[in-house]
């Protein structure tokens, strides 16, 4: 490849150079519950698990952080950041009797790509 400009062509380059051009990540999959990690706690709160599959373009555009939002059963989102090294996440002091959602986001060092699917989940009570 050349580059022509006002004072001449430039020397050509050497065949076989590759360039990174990161892309948008896809949403991540697979959300599920993690039932090692659903629980009450002993403040009478609940903790639920979740897990994840990295996006499916991971490799074109390493992801950096996940954004973790997940509903409060009030239509009301709350946002969280991990680190990349993670496809998990658990959150705790949760309300009993309520179903949240949870969505993902990844991102990249370009920007956040799309979120997954909104994944419901009970935040159950023990029986009496």
């Amino acid at each position: 490849m050349t580059v022509q400009r006002n004072r001449g062509d430039s020397l050509w380059s050497e065949i076989g150079g590759t360039a990174f051009i990161p892309i948008k990540p896809s949403e991540p999959t697979k959300l599920k519950r993690v039932e090692a990690d659903c629980e009450l706690t002993p403040d009478g709160k609940v903790q639920i698990g979740i897990s994840w599959e990295p996006p499916f373009n991971n490799n074109e555009s390493s992801v950096i952080a996940y954004k973790v939002s997940f509903d409060q059963g009030k239509d009301t989102w709350v946002d969280q950041d991990l680190k990349v090294n993670r496809f998990d996440h658990v959150q705790t002091g949760l309300e009993p009797g309520l179903t949240y959602r949870f969505m993902i986001k990844p991102r990249n060092v370009l920007e956040y790509g799309d979120a997954s699917e909104p994944f419901a989940v009970l935040a159950a009570t023990l029986p009496s």
